[in-house]
């Protein structure tokens, strides 16, 4: 069971994430250009993926010769994070915020507490503050 990804190379990605019963189907994909602003516009490419959104966030990797090698793609992600471009990734979820066993919000927080990115807060620690912002 292999997917391949590509990476985030538009100014803005938006990627929609589908559940694992319809992964098996083929990716889609789309781009569009928006022009926002009255007098001074600016310019944004927009694409929106269908895929399996956890594929962007796992980190890859591969075994050879009893040494663990890293995939390229943790490499682009960490060069892109302090960049000028904007990227995003947009997760759907149900309205309630806590997390219940075997939903795709767990599983992302599982990929989040394994992340080696210590100088962002727990992620426990962002679902609250984002909480707090709702209320």
């Amino acid at each position: 069971n292999t997917r391949h990804s590509i990476p985030l190379s538009s100014p803005l990605s938006v990627i929609i994430a589908v559940p694992d019963a319809v992964s098996h189907e083929r990716r889609l994909e789309t781009s569009y250009t928006v022009q926002l602003g009255a007098q001074l516009k600016s310019m944004y490419n927009l694409r929106l993926i269908r895929c399996d959104m956890l594929d962007y966030c796992r980190l890859k990797t591969t075994k050879k010769d009893n040494k663990i090698l890293f995939e390229p793609q943790r490499l682009q992600t960490l060069m892109s994070l302090y960049s000028s471009s904007l990227c995003g990734l947009v997760l759907l979820v149900p309205k309630r915020t806590r997390l219940t066993t075997g939903d795709i919000k767990e599983e992302f927080a599982s990929v989040c507490e394994r992340s080696t990115d210590f100088h962002f807060p727990s992620f426990e620690h962002q679902l609250s503050s984002i909480e707090d912002c709702l209320q």
